[in-house]
């Protein structure tokens, strides 16, 4: 039997190890290749929440990481509907638990015997006793002897200091309090009534604890003769049991060969789900009135319908977001996206825009601080590889809606089918010089 554990690795060969393997390498290349100097259009930049889930998922070894019974808590804690999954997982990830046959042994039955208590006809007490003190007895035998005097010389002036002593005598039996308390043992005679009633309650103690001994007798004898039937119940159990711990084994086995495909069927959504929990933001912008509306540049517009006749969804203009009012932006359920046309120069100013250093970085990052990806083409990108550009504004939208990284493998050819280096500010001021911008639109009329 194979021996199917949680800390089993995924098989590598499965859709599920390929595309956590794609996934880590996916993201990864796509952030690495925009957040550090951001030197090629287009610019492709994620929310901030979701790069750093990224940074700690793509250094995860698979071979560690993608045990079954991790990847089945991941789907689990971030797929939909997982209920059933749960309790599938929780019946068989763990093996049964072998049965045992129980046999019960003969018992030995014995007649214990029961002691009557001794009645005691005496009875033990301690009692509080005085002793004089030495001071007591001094003055006692001062008196005595000075009685005695009295007595043999029959002379007045004895008789006044043997006067004079009892109040003296009187005193120090007051001050001794008697003497000293002290605790002594006697053993009193009992009466015949205690010692009957305590010959009683013994008697009654015995034959009760004779007839608990019995029955207990009586019980291992009882049990004794039951002995077989008993056994040939718990065998009779153990095989039931046996049918069901097989029949446990062979669900257990036929859940594990189809885990498989369980994992590739789910870890994909529980991964989209996760994403999205992760890009999940609500925007709030404000329309702009036509008064206050920004200049618009051709290309916008160019960019603008093309997206309109993909179909592309939840497309606003003229709208204003964090400070910022954003080329194109597409805003939806949970999600933000800012679409940015650069150019190297202004028409009418011939101010030097959007050149590397320029302070573009500064608005990016505040966009992505609030959940927003952006996108940033160059013109000459718009004019020349427009269908391109709409295919990775499509495919971005289509991740951000759906957590699915299938869109951002997608993404990723497209980038590099159109990169273009950004340009400096001294590239800028060639480019205003030249008038590249006047030279590119004639040349798109033909002239």
């Amino acid at each position: 039997m194979t021996k199917y554990s949680a800390n089993n690795i995924i098989n590598k060969n499965s859709k599920a190890y390929h595309d956590i393997v794609s996934f880590q390498k996916t993201l990864g290349d796509i952030i690495d290749e925009n957040r550090c100097d951001e030197s090629q259009y287009p610019i492709i930049l994620f929310p901030n929440s979701l790069v750093d889930y990224i940074d700690e998922f793509r250094d995860l070894d698979p071979d560690k990481y993608l045990s079954v019974g991790n990847i089945m808590n991941f789907i689990i804690k971030n797929g939909e509907d997982t209920e059933t999954i749960q309790n599938d997982w929780q019946k068989y990830k763990n093996e049964p638990i072998v049965p045992t046959l129980y046999v019960p042994r003969p018992r030995t039955p014995q007649k214990k015997v029961a002691h009557k208590h001794e009645v005691l006809t005496k009875q033990k007490e301690e009692i509080k006793v005085f002793r004089p003190g030495g001071c007591l007895i001094l003055s006692s035998l001062l008196f005595l002897i000075l009685l005695v005097m009295t007595i043999a010389n029959k002379d007045a002036g004895y008789i006044l200091y043997f006067l004079l002593w009892i109040p003296a005598i009187l005193l120090g039996v007051a001050q001794e309090g008697l003497g000293e308390k002290i605790k002594k043992t006697v053993f009193r005679k009992r009466s015949k009534e205690d010692i009957k009633r305590d010959e009683e309650k013994a008697e009654f103690d015995y034959q009760q604890q004779m007839d608990i001994f019995e029955e207990d007798y009586q019980k291992q004898l009882e049990y004794n003769k039951k002995l077989p039937t008993l056994i040939k119940q718990y065998e009779e159990e153990y095989e039931i049991e046996k049918e069901k711990f097989q029949k446990k084994i062979e669900e257990r086995e036929d859940y594990w060969n189809k885990l498989p495909i369980l994992i590739d069927k789910e870890f994909c959504r529980a991964f989209s789900c996760m994403i999205l929990e992760k890009i999940s933001t609500q925007v709030e912008y404000k329309r702009i009135d036509q008064e206050n509306m920004p200049q618009k540049g051709a290309t916008e517009d160019t960019l603008f319908y093309a997206l309109m006749k993909y179909g592309v969804t939840d497309i606003k203009t003229d709208v204003f977001v964090n400070d910022y009012y954003p080329d194109i932006a597409i805003i939806g359920c949970g999600y933000m996206i800012d679409i940015e046309i650069d150019e190297p120069y202004t028409h009418k100013t011939k101010r030097l825009t959007h050149y590397i250093g320029c302070g573009d970085e500064e608005r990016n990052a505040k966009f992505q601080e609030t959940g927003a990806f952006v996108i940033r083409f160059s013109e000459e990108q718009i004019t020349n590889n427009l269908g391109t550009c709409v295919e990775i504004v499509s495919k971005i939208q289509g991740f951000a809606k759906t957590g699915n990284c299938i869109y951002l493998n997608e993404v990723q050819k497209l980038y590099y089918s159109i990169a273009q280096d950004r340009w400096t500010k001294e590239d800028a001021r060639c480019y205003m010089i030249e008038d590249s911008r006047e030279k590119q639109k004639r040349k798109e009329n033909g002239n």
